[in-house]
């Protein structure tokens, strides 16, 4: 190959990258992160959920929070706190040794799943990796500082 037709073959594969985060996640994609939470809240569910499957539920929660955040939902944040509520819930009283959710407890993680689906069905590639590590960087700093206010709450 020559140096020119290297040239293009660069430009035309960092234009496919670049158009790549414009486009909204391709069918597997969206499959593959709404099995991973679909699992996790039938997990909860029938009581078999480990840590790994509550924290699949604390990364949907967050991305769907910094996903909301930025515009992609409205009229989100007292669901948002809604939900948030009925984890903590759930999470306090497996500590005492109840698995079981209560309806309400397992309508809100299934209502999360209904909101986790329409926004994969319309974030682009873009939107959703800067969310993963916005998502990522609050939690790094949410979990040194501790700040005040702040709500965190840990798995069992």
């Amino acid at each position: 190959m020559n140096r020119r037709a290297i040239e293009q073959l660069a430009r035309s594969q960092a234009l496919r990258q670049a158009l790549r985060g414009n486009a909204r996640l391709r069918s597997d994609e969206r499959a593959k992160l709404m099995l991973a939470a679909q699992v996790s809240v039938d997990a909860i569910a029938t009581g078999a959920a480990d840590i790994g499957h509550w924290k699949s539920i604390f990364d949907c929660t967050n991305l769907i929070e910094e996903l909301c955040s930025r515009g992609l939902a409205h009229d989100w944040k007292d669901w948002h706190g809604g939900l948030q509520d009925a984890i903590e819930a759930a999470l306090n009283r497996a500590r005492g040794g109840v698995k079981a959710l209560r309806a309400s407890e397992l309508a809100a993680l299934r209502e999360m799943l209904d909101l986790w689906g329409d926004l994969l069905d319309r974030v682009t590639m873009r939107e959703l990796s800067a969310a993963q590590d916005a998502v990522l960087a609050k939690t790094k700093r949410v979990m040194s500082q501790r700040p005040a206010g702040v709500r965190i709450i840990e798995a069992v």
